[in-house]
């Protein structure tokens, strides 16, 4: 089932009395609209999770090129330490 966006929404034709359901899918939204929504600081976390694995799946697909930062400069250095410890280990045994 794909994710959705936001809910879904049941229109009714005035004329016929018609009843349409329209959903709000992830993965109709524009790049523009998820990144503006991911972006912002002041959303919930569990959408903004599900905006993130759109874009992730996007950017595998080659539909979008983006590249996600570290914001926070001591996970960085650990997260770079640690990976010239294992280059170094890698290097040393061989």
């Amino acid at each position: 089932m794909p994710i959705k966006f936001s809910k879904s929404v049941v229109k009714i034709d005035r004329n016929t009395k018609k009843q349409t359901i329209e959903h709000d899918y992830m993965k109709s939204k524009p790049l523009k609209d998820l990144l503006e929504f991911f972006n912002k600081t002041d959303n919930a976390p569990k959408k903004r999770q599900k905006v993130k694995n759109e874009l992730v799946r996007r950017t595998k697909e080659g539909l979008a090129n983006i590249v996600f930062k570290w914001y926070n400069d001591i996970n960085t250095f650990v997260t770079i330490m640690w990976q010239d410890g294992v280059e170094k280990s890698k290097s040393s045994h061989g």
